[in-house]
């Protein structure tokens, strides 16, 4: 895909006409891709030059993350989908990746168990209603740039990545939850809308309370707020069910290759569907 302009909105327009989003979704999301050089926004086109098909590659150093492979409805189940999968496992082994991640849809699924993907866990999308603006975030408060270097060694340490590159852009717009002496959770609102949220398990459950509170205040997709627990993850899941939060569906996390040594009970909500 050209990290242009017309680049980002031709591979928008096949997504959104395709089914899968809206522009207020995925056009933030590429124009993201299209800006940071660890990741490889990739198209399928026809003779015309329309965007039939897309993938996403991003390198984290010895791990990455496939995501947003998508094929236009009329082009399915004719190989393209295996053929923009296979082309991105070949970028990301190009540069060192031994491990290999996703979040599955139930549409590619089977391509990525004939690849010889495996599950790892589960992601709970649940769905709520946000919160105002002005509800009280304490004991969070705003990231100050003397809390950068413990965002991202924490961050590091949950995700087993490091993915410093993708979240300084986001830094100054998040929230952290302090510790005794480092961060014990983030919450970092994403431009295609939701959060970056993690908690450390150590900390308490009021301290739970509050990263939900700064979920439901810093999610920007209208009314509805989307949160995406590990399996892993009871105190979360228990504690959106007791506030009133539907469990919509299951998503399945694969790997392919050596798993990473990361906190899968930390994660509230992953950085994004097609980063981990």
């Amino acid at each position: 895909m050209p990290r242009t302009a017309a680049g980002v909105q031709s591979a928008t327009a096949c997504l959104v006409e395709g089914g899968w989003g809206t522009y207020r979704q995925f056009h933030p999301t590429f124009a993201f891709y299209a800006q940071q050089p660890n990741c490889h926004p990739m198209v399928a086109e026809d003779e015309t030059g329309r965007v039939l098909g897309t993938a996403v590659s991003t390198s984290w150093g010895s791990s990455g993350w496939l995501g947003h492979v998508f094929v236009s409805p009329e082009l399915r189940g004719r190989g393209l989908g295996k053929e923009l999968t296979e082309h991105a496992i070949q970028l990301l082994r190009g540069e060192g990746c031994g491990t290999i991640q996703l979040i599955a849809t139930a549409l590619g699924r089977p391509v990525y168990d004939r690849l010889g993907f495996e599950v790892e866990t589960h992601y709970h999308e649940y769905r709520g209603t946000t919160l105002p603006r002005s509800v009280p975030m304490a004991p969070l408060r705003p990231l100050l740039p003397v809390d950068l270097d413990g965002v991202l060694s924490m961050d590091a340490r949950v995700a087993g990545e490091d993915r410093s590159g993708a979240l300084r852009p986001l830094f100054m717009s998040g929230w952290v939850l302090p510790g005794r002496s480092r961060p014990a959770g983030i919450v970092v609102p994403t431009p295609w809308g939701g959060c970056l949220a993690t908690q450390l398990p150590e900390t308490v459950g009021a301290e739970a309370q509050a990263v939900l509170r700064a979920l439901r205040s810093l999610s920007a997709l209208g009314d509805e707020v989307w949160v995406y627990p590990t399996t892993e993850n009871a105190i979360a899941r228990e504690l959106l069910s007791s506030q009133g939060f539907e469990e919509v569906r299951m998503i399945p996390r694969l790997v392919l290759g050596p798993r990473v040594a990361w906190i899968p009970q930390a994660v509230w909500s992953p950085l994004g569907l097609g980063l981990g």
